[in-house]
């Protein structure tokens, strides 16, 4: 197992690193439990281009992030839905490189985003969204980060399995570990 905690680190996506995400989400299945309903499958460079790396150079209301270390990709992840004047940001997509999930990858890069939101762009409050089904994320927000349930939006994605929800949770700076 290789360490990256000492030099992984956000970056913006780029281009080129579509080809290894698009191998992340390979499967319609996976690709709704990082994306819900935002992307037809599969995901075409096109769509990548457009809203992960032109999008955020045209709007500051949106920042997608690779997690890199030791020269390769290890996650990514966004904060969507920005509201500057409420200090306000949402996490809109979060994955890591399937063949490390388990290395506490996931939780570094997380814990960088929630330095880049509450110290570096002074957000009160971060939200997510959790696929219903989906409860080892849901677990994993609240157990190591302390995020709060908000409820369920019930039936608001439609998948082949039939209607779906997804959970909304929330953190704000003064539960947030990193604040202490």
């Amino acid at each position: 197992m290789q360490t990256f905690t000492s030099s992984a680190a956000l970056r913006p996506l780029q281009q080129q690193d579509f080809p290894v995400i698009s191998a992340w989400l390979h499967d319609r299945e996976n690709m709704q439990k990082v994306c819900g309903n935002v992307f037809d499958y599969p995901l075409t460079e096109a769509v990548f281009t457009d809203y992960f790396v032109l999008g955020p150079q045209e709007t500051a209301e949106r920042q997608c992030f690779a997690y890199e270390g030791n020269g390769q990709l290890l996650g990514m992840c966004s904060f969507t839905r920005i509201d500057w004047p409420n200090s306000f940001g949402h996490i809109g997509l979060v994955a890591v490189d399937p063949a490390l999930r388990g290395q506490g990858i996931g939780q570094q890069m997380f814990a960088a985003l929630l330095h880049k939101g509450f110290v570096e762009h002074g957000f009160h409050r971060i939200d997510l969204y959790v696929m219903q089904g989906n409860e080892g994320a849901k677990r994993f927000y609240q157990q190591r980060f302390g995020f709060q349930d908000e409820g369920l939006m019930r039936e608001v994605l439609k998948t082949e399995q039939g209607y779906t929800g997804w959970y909304t949770l929330s953190l704000l700076v003064t539960e947030w570990s990193g604040s202490k």
